[in-house]
């Protein structure tokens, strides 16, 4: 055959390798459906090693009757020992998928370093297999074609929970809510290794692959942070750069992120008919240590020189808020494991940059642009979460950075607009701040009786305060007595009252 699935690994053209490893498109998981994946046939069903008929009805149905479901797995090639001859593919079992007998799948690749490649391919299942069976349990192989045959060569799970890893298969299951007739879903899986002579366990992903009959296998860990890394590098980029896609919102790109840490955690496997979960429950916080807090860093020094910029860099932030939150809900990671200083970033991060003197918030606009209405709370509770942990654990008035979170919170649950005229000829005590969204009231015991309070952070939240109103309010909440004669000469007198 021909194609990328079949270069040797000495002839690789490097041009198309380097525009491949760009990765500048997100994938799909909740897309329309592409005219490519609807267009497979049973023709790209592929060599099969056994002779005789083989039912793979089950594949290449129409569109309304099928799920394209996109295959991603990383190949490790100097371990497989790979030249022109081998093509890797899939196989399936069950009646309607070929039954164990028929190698499908036509791949696609990028060298993502490390001797590794990243393989994918997109195969039309009938959906009521997916349905009716719940789970469909299948194998990577590797073909390679002699002159007078085909010879087969099928994966073994090294490091899989059971002991006898022949009897060990791979598990797609699509769950409930993303399960639609006609649509598409994103199957992520970790390396692809053959059976061979182990030599003994890695702790790191670039070790032990080379050529010969023994490899070292890298630990479990080790796998699953490459993948995750590799899975994601995409969402990386567009977070760095702050290039969010036209047309996708933040729920869709968090939603996708989790998809794929959660695919990573627990990999579904089969033991005979019996399935199983082969967990990582530390991939939590090798995410946020690995790969969102150097987001941060470069995101904390890129500069913003236009609404625009500003609208996509708190979007941005607001992304990685809400990833946080949704690792935090897997109790596997811990508010204690983020350090006080990149909770303050990602805080300082929502900071808007208004012009004051056309009165206008495009930046704001942008961000409420790609929150959908039922995405609201969730990014609310996000952001509160992460604003009272910065409270309640950073007691010096210097960490005052959920400051800056309050005109997002505020704007996107309607207590107020960008520039809107508030009624403030009322004492500031009747506002009902404490607890609504930010622990105000734990912040204002603990720095009830320090100073320099105004000195130190009025200035620079001024722009703000005159874009959201109800913040000139929560900054006289907050500010200690002993501070209270600055404010009088700066906000209006009845917010000093009380």
């Amino acid at each position: 055959g021909t194609g990328p699935s079949t270069i040797s690994v000495g002839n690789s053209n490097k041009q198309d390798e380097q525009v491949y490893r760009k990765p500048t498109v997100a994938p799909e998981l909740f897309p329309s459906r592409s005219d490519n994946a609807a267009q497979v046939k049973h023709d790209n069903v592929g060599h099969q090693k056994t002779t005789g008929k083989v039912d793979t009805s089950g594949f290449g149905y129409a569109q309304a009757d099928s799920i394209a479901v996109t295959f991603h797995v990383l190949l490790p090639y100097h371990v497989w020992g790979w030249n022109e001859r081998k093509k890797l593919v899939m196989y399936f079992g069950g009646q309607n998928l070929g039954n164990w007998r028929a190698g499908v799948g036509d791949f696609t690749w990028r060298d993502i370093g490390d001797g590794l490649w990243e393989m994918s391919t997109t195969l039309n299942i009938h959906a009521d297999l997916l349905q009716d069976t719940g789970s469909i349990s299948y194998k990577y192989g590797v073909h390679c074609f002699m002159p007078d045959n085909v010879t087969l060569e099928l994966e073994v799970l090294h490091g899989a929970p059971q002991k006898v890893h022949h009897l060990v298969s791979r598990c797609l299951i699509i769950p409930k809510l993303l399960f639609r007739r006609g649509g598409c879903y994103s199957q992520h899986d970790t390396v692809v290794y053959p059976e061979k002579m182990i030599k003994g366990t890695s702790e790191r992903i670039d070790h032990g692959f080379s050529p010969g009959d023994s490899f070292t296998v890298p630990a479990n860990e080790s796998m699953r942070q490459k993948c995750l890394m590799t899975y994601l590098d995409w969402l990386q980029h567009i977070l760095t750069c702050c290039e969010i896609p036209v047309n996708r919102t933040v729920d869709h790109i968090v939603a996708f992120a989790m998809h794929i840490v959660a695919s990573m955690m627990a990999q579904r496997i089969t033991h005979g008919d019996r399935p199983a979960v082969w967990y990582d429950e530390k991939l939590p916080l090798f995410m946020l240590s690995d790969w969102i807090f150097p987001i941060v860093d470069i995101l904390k020094k890129s500069p913003v020189s236009t609404a625009a910029e500003s609208g996509k860099k708190v979007t941005a932030a607001i992304i990685l808020i809400c990833i946080v939150g949704k690792l935090l809900e897997t109790k596997h990671l811990q508010p204690r494991h983020i350090p006080v200083p990149y909770a303050a970033s990602m805080l300082q991060m929502l900071c808007l940059s208004p012009d004051l003197e056309n009165k206008k918030c495009l930046d704001y606009e942008f961000v409420r642009s790609v929150i959908p209405n039922h995405y609201v709370k969730d990014v609310t509770e996000a952001i509160s979460g992460l604003g009272n942990y910065l409270i309640t654990t950073a007691a010096d008035i210097e960490h005052v950075e959920w400051f800056y979170c309050l005109p997002i919170l505020h704007f996107l649950n309607n207590c107020t607009k960008p520039f809107e005229t508030l009624d403030l000829h009322v004492p500031v005590d009747t506002f009902v701040f404490n607890d609504r969204y930010l622990k105000l009231g734990t912040f204002c015991n603990r720095v009830a009786e320090k100073e320099g309070f105004f000195e130190r952070h009025f200035e620079k939240l001024k722009p703000l305060l005159h874009i959201d109103p109800m913040l000139q309010c929560a900054f006289a909440y907050v500010c200690p007595l002993k501070d209270r004669s600055h404010l009088i000469h700066n906000l209006s007198p009845y917010l000093c009252i009380g």
